[in-house]
């Protein structure tokens, strides 16, 4: 039943806003999945969207989860009420994101990549806050990862996190991957990892089942961490 509810608070994928594509797809290492995604709309030119990754596994992670979730959507109801644009700026939803899980007393940290795509410019800024790896930006049969670094949420309590601004490319493919990927490689150090999944990057298809069977994760199986998946495509 827990799971039912949190697979329900996830964005419907895909999700097409004018010529941009989101899907996602997540693969709990138990019933309860650590890692979240959302994307969502704001205002008439914004979509947000970001991959939360939260410390352990089970019912007290899927609880974070849940405070992503609301912290998300009272944000997106004070921009449309208020017109309060913290929503639109990735270091004002981290800060809100470390004060609130801070004050929960859980012990809970998670890492988190959050963005704001301006569709009306084609221009991507974010924040990092610990994610790992890095999302893949794809474009013109290139990779690279985006750069940034941050504390994750929920482990310091004076924590500023640096925004970073990319005009991007007339078509790509961002693809970022949760932790629970590198488990599942073979190489034998992160380096190689990385290394690995950026020279497999531009040959991956946009479908994210594909994608899994290239790397032989089976969503019937288990794994020793949850395995997350967002792709974002401008075609």
């Amino acid at each position: 039943a827990g799971l039912q509810i949190q697979m329900k608070m996830l964005p419907v994928s895909p999700m097409q806003k004018s010529a941009y594509i989101f899907k996602h797809q997540i693969i709990p290492s138990v019933y309860l999945s650590g890692d979240f995604v959302e994307y969502v709309t704001v205002g008439a030119d914004h979509v947000v969207f970001f991959m939360a990754d939260v410390s352990g596994h089970g019912a007290s992670s899927a609880f974070v989860t849940v405070l992503m979730k609301n912290l998300t959507a009272r944000m997106r109801s004070d921009y449309s009420r208020h017109d309060n644009d913290d929503i639109l700026h990735p270091s004002e939803f981290l800060a809100q994101a470390n004060a609130e899980l801070l004050g929960t007393g859980i012990g809970k940290h998670a890492t988190l990549f959050y963005a704001v795509l301006d569709t009306q410019n084609n221009r991507l800024t974010y924040s990092v806050a610990g994610a790992l790896p890095l999302p893949l930006l794809i474009a013109n049969g290139e990779a690279r990862y985006l750069e940034g670094q941050g504390a994750p949420v929920g482990l310091f309590d004076e924590t500023n996190y640096k925004e970073i601004a990319v005009d991007l490319p007339d078509k790509f493919r961002i693809m970022m991957f949760s932790d629970g990927i590198l488990e599942v490689l073979q190489q034998e150090s992160l380096a190689k990892k990385e290394a690995f999944l950026l020279s497999e990057a531009p040959k991956m298809k946009a479908d994210i089942e594909s994608v899994f069977n290239d790397f032989n994760v089976d969503d019937s199986q288990q794994y020793p961490d949850d395995i997350a998946l967002l792709v974002v495509d401008k075609i």
